[in-house]
């Protein structure tokens, strides 16, 4: 639980970037070009199928080890692979975009997209090293630092040739990822290139083999949330996808607090006993609900900041409030469904249960938006078929390794999401407010007094 907290609190530095960076950059850039550079950025999110599963693999592999084990691991050898690797299929994804007929704008930002995924893959490969280790200071640390290095470099252009358009914040981007490299090279130079052991094609293929299904369930996971993005994008002008973007960034800012706390569960997880797991589950689960009330009453915050200096997105206000709930539903099924499933040892089952998912999603959300064509009805229609989604994969997962989800009583969750909308839909906002604040209490209660206890005693008994 200690390791948990400490790489949330390293996420809350994370986040204090996150939220001056979601907010700064509508603010300097126009609707259009904030836009694109909102292209570049989702687009970006999906860089780990590049890899096709190696570092997954990897992950997948040697999860638990020590740092001192790390010199009977070929990491060195792994590390000059990913480069390669990711260096040629990179070569290969620009020769395509050079080739396809596409705007120009598009392309600048496709073409920029393939130098990143290069560069990406690269430092996804040291975090893993850390995760695997449970370095999880430096991870988190190291985490944040490129957000912080890209917020130097803004502030460095702000103070000397201040342009400011998409293609100079891509670039900024860029070079901030480039710097977090070559500082992770200097600190993990020893294992790289001090210990040298011979890696057979066989060893290659087993990081392929073991990390691919995990590598595309997750790229599913991130689509289940993401392909509304896709929708409005190939639907509506840059200016919309940019309004929808802005909202999407102001909920993954509070999403990536979530992801720290599943990232560092599976390596603590795995080397422990079945009863371990359920206690250390149900503690893992205990943050979610300040998370679900922190996240419902930001939405407030937003308001404020939307009409009084981001007034060209004025149009957020009328959905933000249908995806909030994204938060809750992703938090739970990153910590609970995707670790359950790595743990028993089950990632084609997740890639199963992900691509189904996210079938039905896609069929259920294109269906109602031909009819009424509107990104209110996108937002609202994802969240509840994601809700569905994310309930179906609750007791699927549950039935696979007997994690009994009743002991948790998300009823209470569900009925506060259901008022935190209705009230955003019905009523003023000053009475929404007051609704909103007096749920809030009751439901902050119930989880203080009555679940508290209920699952402290369940918990003993696992």
């Amino acid at each position: 639980m200690r390791d948990i907290l400490r790489v949330s609190g390293g996420n809350v530095l994370f986040l204090a970037l996150s939220i001056i960076m979601t907010l700064f950059l509508p603010f300097i850039l126009s609707v259009e070009d904030f836009g694109y550079w909102q292209l570049f950025y989702f687009y970006s999110s999906f860089s780990g199928l590049l890899m096709f599963g190696f570092n997954d693999g990897i992950h997948l592999r040697f999860a638990g080890v020590s740092e001192n084990e790390l010199k009977n691991i070929p990491v060195g050898n792994y590390f000059i692979f990913n480069l390669l690797f990711a260096g040629i299929l990179t070569i290969l994804f620009l020769i395509v975009i050079m080739i396809i007929d596409i705007d120009t704008q598009r392309k600048i930002v496709f073409f920029s997209l393939g130098i990143y995924l290069w560069l990406f893959n690269i430092n996804s490969f040291f975090n893993h090293v850390y995760l695997i280790t449970m370095q999880f200071k430096k991870y988190s640390f190291l985490k944040y630092a490129q957000r912080l290095l890209f917020l130097i470099l803004l502030i460095v252009n702000i103070l000397t040739i201040n342009i400011f358009n998409y293609k100079s914040v891509i670039f900024l981007y860029g070079g901030a990822i480039c710097l977090l490299i070559l500082l992770n090279i200097y600190l993990n130079y020893s294992i790289l290139f001090k210990h040298k052991y011979g890696t057979t094609i066989k060893d290659i293929v087993t990081n392929f083999k073991r990390g691919l299904p995990l590598t595309i369930a997750a790229i599913i996971s991130m689509l289940l949330v993401g392909y509304p993005r896709i929708i409005v994008d190939n639907n509506f002008s840059i200016e919309i996808f940019s309004v929808y973007s802005l909202a999407s960034s102001m909920l993954s800012m509070l999403i990536t607090v979530i992801l720290s706390i599943s990232t560092v569960l599976y390596p603590k997880l795995k080397k422990k006993s079945k009863n371990d797991i359920g206690i250390i589950m149900h503690k893992a689960t205990s943050i979610i609900a300040p998370v679900l009330i922190i996240s419902f009453l930001s939405y407030f915050v937003f308001v404020i900041i939307i009409r009084n200096f981001l007034q060209q997105y004025i149009s957020i206000l009328d959905f933000i409030h249908f995806i909030m709930p994204l938060v809750y539903f992703q938090a739970l099924f990153n910590i609970i469904i995707v670790n359950l499933f790595k743990i028993y040892d089950l990632e084609k089952n997740l890639f199963i249960t992900n691509s189904m998912g996210l079938i039905f999603n896609i069929l259920i959300t294109y269906f109602v938006f031909s009819i009424y064509e509107s990104l209110e009805v996108i937002a609202l229609v994802s969240t509840i078929t994601y809700g569905i989604f994310f309930l179906v994969s609750l007791v699927y997962v549950s039935n696979l390794t007997q994690w009994d989800y009743k002991k948790h009583h998300l009823w209470a969750d569900y009925i506060y999401m259901v008022i935190f909308i209705i009230a955003i839909e019905l009523f003023h906002e000053y009475i929404t407010f007051v609704v909103i604040l007096i749920s809030t209490i009751i439901y902050a209660l119930y989880i203080l007094i009555i679940k508290k206890y209920y699952l402290l005693f369940i918990g003993g008994r696992e």
